[in-house]
């Protein structure tokens, strides 16, 4: 079927059946105004001009080769088959994702107002797939019948939601706080967890999950995770005062605890909140070595000041919760003994950090490994200390 010139209003049905047989084209000018229902029944493919302030609904495959003026307009996604969706880049103001078929996303998707999920798997795995939320938009809805499965992107800082999920399993992450310059972070969920490695204030990290964070644009500085727990993970209930969220640098490195701050349900149907802000890449469920810990601290194990990636990489710092200002040193030495940084403030080593230059001659010191020796005291009283490598790359 072919549109050259079309104004909707009201209801309108183009098409027949439920497949991808019947292709409706638009070769010219579609107005679908307000209060308007188009029903398309099978695939649509916009070659030319769609100015949507209606609602929308297509049960086969949906392609923009043209230009889509999103308005205030609905599109559905209702279809019981597998529903490609490639949209040229262009936005789409509210997105429902309905009918059990698959939604897979083929290119560059920005919802600007809302999306929701129903019924229907979200697919962004396929190549050059992006399927952002903008900061003014709103995520709602997610179970196990309809999630995103493959990386979603969020722009901006403050709370986001990623209804997460894989191969029939749902896993949101629930984002809190979020800052950096300009971001655009996104998040995928895989399984198993492959021989995680447990470090810092860590007896184990859960093989059956992790998320993974992916940074498209701007910097990511931090933000608190909630995260999922069930059966899989094979807690008890006694264990439950000793689960953490815990991160990594990557999947292949150590995992450090970085708390729990609030635990939510049971042992296999709950959630777990983090104590400290995440900095890393890598996130999955932890259990404590300690039931009662009154601070977490870690310092990375390299940085360079060149990195083009995001500050966090570019300086070394201490990271930390419940940690005193009073009795704190950090200090680091080069490969001959030498003091090249020393910071008696736990702010300072926390917001500032060392950026590779000598901390009183301010000259760049060469790439290597230095020594690094931390002393200091949690607010409840108890002391610690450290001792270990920072790499300086560049």
């Amino acid at each position: 079927m072919l549109i050259r010139y079309i104004v909707c209003s009201l209801m309108l049905t183009l098409g027949f059946g439920v497949s991808n047989a019947q292709l409706v084209n638009n070769l010219g000018l579609l107005h679908v105004s307000e209060g308007t229902t188009l029903r398309i029944n099978g695939g649509f493919n916009n070659h030319l001009l769609l100015n949507n302030r209606g609602h929308i609904l297509v049960s086969g495959n949906w392609q923009n080769q043209g230009s889509y003026r999103a308005f205030q307009g609905i599109v559905t996604l209702d279809g019981n088959v597998l529903q490609q969706v490639s949209h040229a880049s262009d936005s789409i103001h509210t997105l429902r994702v309905e009918g059990s078929g698959e939604k897979q996303i083929l290119d560059t998707l920005y919802i600007a107002r809302e999306i929701d999920f129903t019924h229907g798997i979200v697919n962004t795995e396929s190549g050059g797939a992006f399927l952002m939320i903008t900061d003014e938009a709103d995520v709602n809805g997610g179970n196990f019948d309809s999630f995103v499965s493959g990386t979603l992107y969020h722009e901006g800082t403050g709370d986001k939601f990623y209804p997460l999920g894989r191969y029939g399993y749902y896993y949101p992450l629930f984002v809190e706080e979020l800052t950096g310059s300009n971001p655009v972070t996104g998040f995928y969920y895989e399984e198993p967890n492959p021989s995680p490695m447990a470090g810092t204030n860590l007896d184990s990290v859960s093989q059956s999950r992790y998320w993974q964070r992916v940074q498209a644009a701007g910097s990511f500085e931090e933000a608190y995770l909630t995260i999922i727990m069930d059966e899989m993970d094979g807690i008890s209930e006694t264990d439950l005062e000793r689960v953490v969220v815990a991160e990594a640098d990557s999947i292949t490195q150590y995992f450090r605890s970085i708390g729990a701050s609030e635990v939510l349900g049971s042992a296999v149907d709950g959630t777990v909140r983090s104590e400290v802000a995440a900095t890393a890449r890598v996130f999955a469920l932890g259990f404590a070595s300690e039931v009662q810990v009154q601070g977490i601290y870690y310092v990375p194990t390299a940085f360079s000041p060149t990195s083009a990636s995001e500050e966090n990489d570019r300086v070394a710092r201490v990271y930390g919760h419940n940690i005193a200002e009073d009795n704190f040193v950090f200090r680091i030495y080069n490969q001959w003994g030498s003091l090249v940084y020393e910071s008696t403030s736990f702010s300072d080593a926390n917001t500032v950090g060392w950026n590779g230059t000598h901390f009183q001659t301010q000259v760049e010191m060469p790439s290597g490994v230095y020594t690094f020796i931390l002393n200091g005291q949690f607010e409840g009283g108890d002391s610690f200390q450290d001792q270990g490598t920072i790499t300086l790359l560049k």
